[in-house]
């Protein structure tokens, strides 16, 4: 192997490498890269000699002329990345050889260009979809009070909820009729329309109604029924939970009054222009 490495080193055109380092580096290793290093044109008449040998967890480095004269020492870091390691060295003995022989030009390196700055692709974000509301459908069997009477009463509910905010639409058909035996011979039905708002916490949750109101009243009379307009507005708050994915049970409570009271000479009170709605009821949900 020295023979190879004294052939290669005088190819070359550089000095003589004779290492005793373990194998890491090698000597042919390092007569490789300074082939490519230094310049063959001024070499001296007798190669120079670089001894490699282990100090500890160094590699110490020495460069000797052919008559044994030493011209420079130097330890560097022993690594196990043995081609890195060729390269260090070889650079060094480069350099040295470089101050040595002043006549010979040092070895140009040409700087790679810097990359080419890439410009960041445009990536168009797809604005996202509106979100489809939820829809709700419900029942509530109730009693309605008012005016000290007590009647049953019965609500049907649609609505339809933002998912963006908790607000919604609310539209309901409701009937009224008074318990048997009352004095009061009239029914009440409404077709309201409004708003609701929700507050929730996990699954339980508190609503807000407020709905215009379109009855009318429907009494019995001597002569046979009689229908008249009863125009009003109600609210109301219901209270409960989401106990299954699209089902919620609620306990609902509203104030109802008329836009204004009846007048009926024959049964003045009769029909009372307030009262409350309350009831315990559940609606279904869809969309969700």
């Amino acid at each position: 192997m020295s023979a190879v490495v004294v052939l290669l080193s005088l190819l070359a055109g550089g000095p003589v490498i004779r290492a005793d380092a373990g194998g890491c580096p090698e000597a042919a290793a390092i007569s490789q890269r300074l082939a490519g290093l230094l310049n063959s044109g001024a070499d001296p008449a007798e190669p120079d000699q670089v001894d490699l040998s282990l100090d500890g967890s160094d590699l110490r480095l020495r460069l000797s002329r052919a008559d044994g004269t030493l011209v420079a020492e130097r330890r560097i870091p022993r690594s196990n990345r043995c081609p890195e390691l060729a390269d260090a060295v070889a650079a060094l003995v480069a350099a040295w050889e470089a101050d040595l022989r002043p006549e010979a030009p040092a070895p140009v390196v040409t700087p790679r260009p810097p990359p080419r700055p890439v410009a960041p692709l445009a990536v168009e974000e797809a604005a996202p979809a509106p979100a489809p509301p939820i829809y709700e459908l419900g029942v509530l069997p109730a009693l309605w009070v008012g005016a000290g009477r007590l009647s049953f009463a019965g609500a049907l509910r649609a609505g339809v909820w933002s998912r963006r905010s908790p607000v919604g639409a609310t539209l309901a058909f409701s009937s009224i009729f008074p318990v048997e035996g009352s004095s009061a011979g009239w029914r009440r039905h409404a077709l309201s329309a409004g708003v609701m708002g929700r507050m929730r916490h996990r699954w339980l949750f508190v609503d807000a109604l407020g709905e215009a109101v379109v009855g009318w009243v429907v009494t019995e009379e001597a002569s046979g029924s009689k229908a008249r307009f009863d125009p009003g507005l109600t609210i109301g708050l219901r209270a409960g939970s989401r106990v299954a994915r699209r089902l919620e049970l609620y306990l609902s409570v509203g104030a109802w009054g008329a836009a204004w009271p009846s007048t009926d000479p024959e049964n003045p009170g009769a029909m009372p222009h307030w009262g409350l709605l309350t009831g315990f009821g559940g609606s279904f949900l869809f969309g969700t």
